[in-house]
């Protein structure tokens, strides 16, 4: 919801200098990064609304939510290694 505001809000914006050289406007900068689209259903994005802090983006959210999955990845990762593999121990 927040996102479709910002996109409402600058489309008022360039609607300003619809036709015009946009050169002549030089103090006015818009600056955005690459933005991708991601299709949820109606189930997933009702989750996702409910484990987002007030005020955090979906794209906060979303960078916590890889940042623990990768954390957790590890610790698995490290578990199967201490229980499966053979050591030898380092002398120094």
């Amino acid at each position: 919801m927040e996102f479709q505001k910002i996109l409402v809000s600058i489309k008022l914006y360039l609607q300003k200098f619809k036709g015009k050289n946009l050169t002549t406007c030089s103090n006015q900068r818009i600056t955005m990064g690459a933005t991708r689209r991601i299709s949820v259903s109606e189930e997933v994005w009702k989750e996702l609304q409910a484990l987002k802090k007030p005020n955090q983006t979906f794209n906060d959210l979303l960078i916590e939510l890889l940042d623990k999955e990768k954390k957790r990845k590890l610790v698995r990762d490290m578990k199967k290694i201490e229980e499966e593999e053979e050591f030898v121990e380092l002398i120094f």
